[in-house]
């Protein structure tokens, strides 16, 4: 690590790393003829280990060592080892917070201060990495200040973007700001998704972060609006789930709406907040689906959001509008009958003709499953009586006997209209084949398939198969791990994700 040739001391750095990785219990006992631990000889010596390496190298160098101290199963000892190890940042962060505090925040405007405040939460990111939950005796010693921070950095971007011209958002100062508050929501999202205590995080951690986050990104310019923002936020309802329902109608306003006006311009704008806000969505559909009913005119915006994001050209976006879809269906099968009418009223036929929509776009075909998922659960609900309310207009322009008559008679015209090729005795099969194919998924699908066969426009028909395909190839390469992982040797050591030596 004090070799200056270029790249041995990368190489140095990430050797120790999978060093560290794999036989990390034999650091923390005391070996024949050490005086102490190797781990308790590595923090006494860090300055001096670290004195030559770059800070991508010396965050490489703290990871390795952090995984060390995750193998002490004594919490004390462990605890203490984790203070020895951060104490130089700990030191240079409470020199630089004093700095900020005698000069009233004017030193934060100092681009070299902001660079090592970014460092200096950057090595605490990568300690929590390897180090998972124990982090939490770090983190408490540290938190408030750092939301402190973000706040600071927020205040003066906000000045910076009222005040300056066009091109603030690309200046270094603003740049170097913003670096500080990724880093922050960075590590506040790896110690959430690391935390084996919810009611922990709930309690101590979520509260003091909600003003400062939340507000923040609603009141900032588009442009200056922090993607990770909706990544913590989904980080932690995956985590507490039902726990963050008392909290999902807040968040929802202060960033799914703002978010929204940023992306439905385009399908091109904010690639970022696209992808996030729609996982985000997702997250709050599948642990907290009470909270989003709360208001109609937000559950209006929800479909009409996730009717955009499956009508996406970008794939990870289109997927995750049809599974929220799906999985929001799926829980509205758990409310009263009331509540299903309700939905199934106002917004099944926009649902049904969105979803052929997209079925029979040939920008959307690594779709095909969910999309096949989907229309079957809408055919389902009404050829099983789920659905008890018409779904025809009561203003007496459509008469009709049932819901599976109506729906019969309202494809036949959809068809008829979208698909001028199709003879009317070849809907009317296809129509019926929907219906009767319905509970059973195998069977549905290749009706599917073979109805988008019969638009000669369609073309190709190959990745209709994509997912059958896909889960052979998984299958096989399930077994050729397993028959490589009896033969020793023969697997890389780096390649495995067991530990190379135990206690």
């Amino acid at each position: 690590m004090h070799e200056l040739h270029p790249g041995v001391q990368d190489m140095a750095c990430d050797t120790f790393l999978k060093i560290a990785q794999k036989c990390r219990r034999k650091f923390v006992i005391l070996q024949v003829g050490e005086a102490m631990p190797f781990i308790d000889e590595l923090c006494l010596n860090l300055r001096a280990i670290i004195s030559d390496l770059e800070p991508g190298q010396v965050h490489v160098f703290y990871e390795a060592v952090a995984c060390m101290v995750s193998a002490q199963a004594d919490t004390p000892t462990r605890d203490a080892l984790l203070i020895k190890l951060m104490e130089w940042p700990n030191q240079m962060w409470c020199d630089l917070l004093a700095q900020a505090k005698a000069t009233s925040g004017e030193s934060l405007k100092d681009d070299k201060t902001m660079n090592q405040l970014k460092k200096i939460i950057t090595t605490n990111d990568r300690v929590c990495t390897a180090l998972g939950h124990p982090y939490v005796v770090q983190l408490g010693n540290i938190f408030m200040d750092l939301l402190n921070i973000y706040k600071a950095c927020s205040e003066m971007i906000n000045t910076a973007v009222q005040t300056g011209n066009q091109y603030v958002l690309q200046s270094s100062g603003v740049r170097a700001l913003r670096a500080v508050k990724k880093e922050t929501l960075k590590l506040l999202e790896t110690f959430i998704e690391k935390s084996e205590d919810n009611d922990l995080v709930l309690t101590k951690f979520v509260p003091p972060l909600l003003d400062p986050v939340l507000v923040d990104y609603f009141q900032s310019a588009p442009d200056a609006r922090d993607p990770e923002v909706l990544s913590l936020f989904t980080c932690l309802i995956n985590k507490l789930q039902g726990q963050m329902s008392s909290e999902v109608p807040r968040v929802f306003e202060a960033v799914f709406k703002c978010s929204l006006d940023m992306i439905s311009k385009n399908f091109e704008e904010y690639p970022e907040h696209r992808a996030l806000l729609f996982n985000l969505l997702r997250a709050m559909n599948q642990h907290c689906f009470g909270a989003l009913l709360t208001q109609q005119a937000n559950f209006t915006l929800i479909i009409e959001s996730i009717k955009w994001a499956f009508k996406h050209q970008e794939r990870n976006v289109a997927e995750t509008g049809l599974a929220t879809l799906l999985e929001l269906m799926t829980n509205l099968q758990k409310c009263d009958a009331n509540m299903v009418n309700s939905f199934y009223q106002a917004y099944y036929l926009g649902l049904l003709q969105d979803c052929f929509s997209v079925l029979t776009d040939t920008l959307h075909k690594p779709g095909f499953k969910l999309q096949a998922m989907i229309l079957a659960h809408l055919f389902l609900s009404v050829e099983s009586g789920v659905i008890s309310a018409p779904l025809w207009p009561q203003d007496g322009s459509v008469q009709a006997a049932s819901n599976p008559a109506f729906l019969r008679s309202h494809l036949l015209q959809m068809f008829s209209s979208f698909f001028p090729n199709l003879t009317q005795p070849q809907l009317s099969g296809l129509i019926a084949g929907m219906f009767e194919h319905c509970k059973d998924h195998a069977g549905f699908k290749q009706h599917l398939r073979d109805f988008l066969v019969q638009l000669k426009e369609f073309g190709d028909s190959t990745d209709l198969y994509a997912d059958e395909r896909k889960e052979e190839a998984d299958l096989r390469a399930k077994d050729l791990r397993t028959r490589q992982e009896a033969i020793p040797g023969l697997i890389n050591p780096h390649a495995r994700n067991d530990d190379m030596m135990g206690d």
